[in-house]
C-alpha cells in the first residue's frame, strides 16, 4: 500500500468560529476533508492543530455529517509541544465531502485502546486482544547459553488481529534475534567500530533504560522509551568497561482497529 499516494487524496477546509460565550450544543468549528479516492479499506489517521479552534478539550464532541446522516467521531488529544486532535476516517468512506463537526458538548466515548503494563513487559491491547508487547526487564538465554545474549528493550509478541504470534525469539542458531528490534550494526564510536546488533561479538549491546511517555485512549495508545546502545570498551584503558555511545529515544503507536478488522 502506498500511502503516501492515499494521503495526498485528502485535502483540508476549516470555517472556525470563535468559542467565547457559547453555550453546550453550539457549534465551535466546521472541518471538511475533501477524499478524492477511497481509502482501500484503511481506517486512515487524520489529525489537526486544536489551538487553531478552540481553547476547550474536555467539553468538545466532533460530529461527522454526511447528507441528512450524523454521527459522533472518537478522537483523542495530544498535549505536547502544542494540542494535536487526531481521529480516524471509516475504513469504506466515500468519495467527496467529509464535514465535521466541533459542538460544545461533553463527548461521550466508550471503547479504548490501551496499555498494561506488568513487572517486565508493556502491553497494548484493544478489544480484549494483545496487539504488542515491548520488553523492559532483561530477558536471559536458556541456561547454559552465554549470558552475552541477554538482552532488554525489544517487541516480542507482535500478533495478528486474530491473535497468532508473528515474532519469535531463543532461536537455537540465531539467539542474538530478539522479535523487533533495532540495533545499530556499524558505528565508529571513539576510535572502535561497533556492532550493537550481533551480540555474539561482545562489541555491546542494547538496553531499555526509560519511559518517558505513556498514553492509552480512544484513538491510539503509544509509549516513548530511552534505549541506551551501550558499547563494550575493548582497548587499554579502558578495556573491559561499559560506556553509553548513544541515547535513543523510540516511540511506538497503534490506532484503534475496527472491530473485525484483518489489520492494524
Amino acid at each position: 500500500m502506498n500511502f503516501k499516494k492515499l494521503f495526498r487524496n485528502f485535502s483540508f477546509s476549516a470555517f472556525l468560529l470563535l468559542e467565547f460565550g457559547f453555550a453546550y450544543g453550539q457549534k465551535i468549528a466546521v472541518v471538511t476533508v475533501n477524499l478524492s479516492k477511497k481509502t482501500a479499506g484503511i481506517a486512515v489517521p487524520l489529525h489537526l492543530n486544536l489551538e487553531e479552534i478552540t481553547a476547550v478539550s474536555d467539553s468538545i464532541k466532533l460530529i461527522e455529517t454526511t447528507g441528512s446522516k450524523s454521527r459522533e467521531i472518537p478522537f483523542q488529544i495530544e498535549n505536547k509541544s502544542k494540542r494535536v486532535l487526531y481521529w480516524l476516517t471509516d475504513a469504506n468512506a466515500s468519495i467527496g465531502k467529509h464535514t465535521y463537526e466541533f459542538i460544545k458538548s461533553p463527548a461521550h466515548i466508550t471503547d479504548h485502546i490501551h496499555l498494561v503494563k506488568d513487572s517486565g513487559a508493556i502491553t497494548i491491547v484493544a478489544a480484549h486482544k494483545n496487539l504488542l508487547r515491548y520488553n523492559y526487564k532483561t530477558v536471559y538465554p536458556p541456561a547454559g547459553v552465554d549470558t552475552v545474549f541477554k538482552r532488554s528493550g525489544f517487541i516480542h509478541p507482535l500478533w495478528s488481529p486474530k491473535g497468532q504470534r508473528l515474532t519469535r525469539i531463543g532461536a537455537p542458531d540465531h539467539y542474538h534475534h530478539f522479535g523487533l528490534w533495532d540495533p545499530w550494526t556499524h558505528v565508529y564510536f571513539e576510535g572502535d567500530t561497533l556492532d550493537f546488533w550481533n551480540l555474539n561479538e561482545k562489541q555491546g549491546t542494547v538496553r531499555f533504560a526509560s519511559f518517558t511517555s505513556l498514553t492509552s485512549g480512544p484513538i491510539y495508545a503509544d509509549f516513548q522509551v530511552l534505549q541506551q546502545h551501550i558499547a563494550f570498551k575493548r582497548h587499554e584503558p579502558e578495556k573491559g568497561k561499559e560506556k553509553i555511545a548513544l541515547n535513543e529515544l523510540q516511540s511506538v503507536r497503534i490506532y484503534q482497529p475496527e472491530t473485525n478488522s484483518d489489520y492494524y
